[in-house]
């Protein structure tokens, strides 16, 4: 089993949630959680800059699927 860590920056996490209407999480509360964010050792680090079908791509290569 591999841990995936699908990584962000705080700007563009905000900038996606922020566009989400009736969304449960809003967004002031985006710097409490990563604040407490703790990033897992050892996992797979994927960017999420790059649109979906990239991601998923990037993600199935390096884990050889």
């Amino acid at each position: 089993m591999r841990m995936v860590y699908l990584k962000g920056t705080y700007e563009l996490i905000l900038r996606r949630l922020a566009g989400r209407k009736e969304h449960f999480m809003r967004p002031d509360l985006l710097v409490s959680q990563f604040d407490s964010l703790e990033e897992p050792n050892g996992a797979l680090i994927v960017d999420i800059a790059p649109p979906p079908r990239d991601i998923v791509r990037q993600i199935r290569k390096k884990l050889r699927l």
